[in-house]
């Protein structure tokens, strides 16, 4: 008895802080890193309450007569997850970091990095699993600290500084409670989609997402446009075109499909149209890459390339990267990545994206759901802000980004059960 009501409260535990992460993530990183310290500490220790097997827990003729315990037992379920590619994502990095050219800093980047960051993945998992319930609590967290987020960087833009750190504007630009404008940028794409899905999403009454969810997506979008971020604009037109066609195709009702993309048309032109000259003149310059340093000889995605030198397979070393350029990020995740911890690293870190949309998609296509479908597009559009910036090498967007990785595994789990 005692027993049980240890690992209730641990598990209790694990989800409080867990939320308390993804509030902390948005403004604090001293706050993150503690709520992420307690949310691991609940873990292990709901873990070692939990020391009997599943052979002591559930009765051996309830695993003879039900088909889906036995799966389960089996490991059916952790099949569909992404653990294997994750670890073998891990062992690449440990490998990197053993024939690293400055071991010490590299095996300091794989502990208080990249471990944390896998492991926030598989805490979420652990929490929510097939449980519906906190699915919800946590998006509706999500969406309120979104909400938070949005005002502060509307009350910086109109006040000159943030209510929450009192950081000013960078040339003009919001960044709301991150250190930069292009942080804000990809916090925005990553939970933009996903309220955008909310909009479709049934179980959710008209109410509710014609007066609260329509007007926080409008904000994020205004807020989204304030940051003057070109990676994260490319990023969210990518993860926008993604949610377009599947709620297209599996969503949209016939005469849907007639006036949404008339409706999509008419609204771009009418904010091209509105949107003052300095944030055309952005938009514009998008074409011309040179502006941002990454293109040419000089450039840094040049740089990066040649840094990656004859270890191309297991790279230069974890963590590195910044010691070997003078200080300066390659401005392409994939890149710096592949100049770190080489293709095996990369190829490896892809598989992890590969497999989670194969079975997002397969999910989502007998499932409908359209809130899978916005994690997704978040996903995505934050992959292809991580072509042209440093998200990936963010505490606090690295800290979101796998969370939604173990949300969208989570969504997938609550669809099949």
């Amino acid at each position: 008895m005692k027993r049980d009501k240890l690992i209730k409260f641990s598990d209790k535990g694990l989800f409080v802080f867990l939320c308390l992460m993804l509030v902390f993530a948005t403004f604090s990183i001293a706050g993150t890193e503690l709520a992420f310290g307690f949310a691991l500490l609940f873990f292990i220790l709901k873990k070692i309450a939990q020391r009997p097997s599943w052979k002591r827990i559930i009765p051996q003729t309830r695993l003879a007569e039900d088909p889906r315990l036995r799966r389960e037992a089996s490991g059916e379920s952790r099949r569909a997850s992404l653990n294997l590619p994750i670890f073998c994502f891990l062992a690449a990095c440990l490998i990197s970091s053993v024939i690293s050219i400055e071991p010490k800093r590299s095996f300091c980047a794989l502990i208080t990095k990249t471990l944390e960051y896998a492991a926030i993945y598989f805490l979420f998992v652990e929490s929510i699993g097939f449980n519906k319930k906190r699915f919800n609590i946590i998006l509706i967290l999500l969406f309120a600290s979104c909400g938070l987020s949005i005002f502060n960087g509307l009350f910086q833009q109109f006040q000159g500084v943030d209510f929450l750190r009192q950081r000013p504007l960078i040339n003009g630009w919001v960044t709301a409670g991150f250190k930069y404008y292009n942080d804000f940028g990809g916090y925005l794409i990553l939970v933009l989609p996903l309220i955008l899905g909310a909009l479709f999403y049934k179980k959710i009454k008209l109410t509710i997402r014609s007066f609260a969810i329509l007007p926080l997506a409008i904000l994020a979008g205004l807020c989204l446009a304030l940051t003057y971020s070109r990676g994260a604009w490319i990023g969210f037109v990518v993860g926008f075109i993604f949610l377009f066609i599947y709620i297209f195709i599996y969503l949209a009702n016939p005469r849907q499909r007639i006036y949404l993309p008339i409706l999509i048309a008419a609204l771009c032109a009418v904010i091209f149209f509105l949107i003052p000259p300095p944030m055309k003149e952005r938009m514009m310059s998008i074409v011309h890459m040179q502006s941002a340093g990454r293109l040419g000889e000089g450039g840094l995605w040049m740089q990066a390339i040649r840094l990656v030198g004859h270890r191309i397979f297991l790279g230069q070393g974890l963590g590195i990267y910044m010691d070997m350029s003078s200080g300066t990020y390659a401005h392409n995740c994939y890149l710096q990545m592949l100049a770190e911890i080489g293709i095996i690293g990369l190829a490896s870190f892809l598989w992890i994206i590969g497999r989670l949309f194969k079975l997002g998609i397969r999910s989502f296509k007998e499932s409908r759901d359209p809130l899978l479908l916005g994690l997704l597009g978040g996903i995505i559009a934050f992959l292809a802000h991580s072509f042209f910036d440093t998200n990936l090498y963010s505490l606090q967007l690295s800290v979101l980004f796998w969370s939604m990785l173990g949300l969208a595994v989570a969504r997938v789990k609550c669809n099949k059960k």
